[in-house]
């Protein structure tokens, strides 16, 4: 069988769809997040507005706020191409169905591949690389007394990346589901 390749576009969108999920839900960042003081809430309640486009940044040095501003460009670029390849799925979707059903279950087995293989690498690993290609210029990385740091250590990533990997599991096994619904 002939892999569909908008099977990769379906789960690049499922994935996307799992990371504003998980990025826009300020309750997922409570949770990833041991202990939330008034302050965290207030100054994080600030960074998530700002991410979203709402509210300006909290107090930080221009380091922060210029990695801040290119995390909000990140999201507002993903975004962009996540609306691109929405349309072209509904084009698919107008054009048959039959062809975008068939890309179901390649697109829940690509996903569980793209998570089978993060799970074996440790989350600084992933981390740390995933910041090198998207930050080039090195804005990212801050002493340990910064207000980015004290806000969002390590382990707060940490949580949200699981988070989005039991999302984006969720998605593929839904997939995969309503390709054999679909094919009765």
């Amino acid at each position: 069988m002939k892999f569909p390749k908008d099977s990769i576009l379906l789960a690049i969108w499922t994935l996307l769809f799992c990371t504003f999920l998980v990025a826009f839900s300020f309750s997922s960042w409570q949770s990833a997040r041991q202990t939330t003081s008034q302050e965290w809430t207030s100054r994080a309640h600030q960074i998530h507005g700002f991410l979203k486009g709402a509210s300006d940044l909290p107090p930080m040095t221009n380091a922060e706020a210029s990695h801040m501003n290119d995390v909000q460009d990140l999201l507002r670029y993903l975004q962009f191409v996540w609306g691109l390849i929405s349309l072209r799925l509904i084009y698919i979707l107008l054009d048959g169905p039959k062809h975008l059903l068939q890309s179901f279950l390649p697109a829940g087995a690509l996903l569980i591949v793209i998570l089978a293989f993060a799970i074996f690498l440790p989350f600084e690993t992933l981390f740390h690389a995933m910041h090198i290609i998207l930050f080039p210029q090195g804005n990212w990385q801050f002493p340990t007394d910064s207000v980015l740091i004290s806000l969002f250590p390590g382990y707060f990533f940490a949580a949200l990346a699981l988070r989005l990997g039991v999302y984006a599991l969720i998605g593929a096994i839904a997939l995969i589901n309503l390709s054999v619904i679909c094919q009765e």
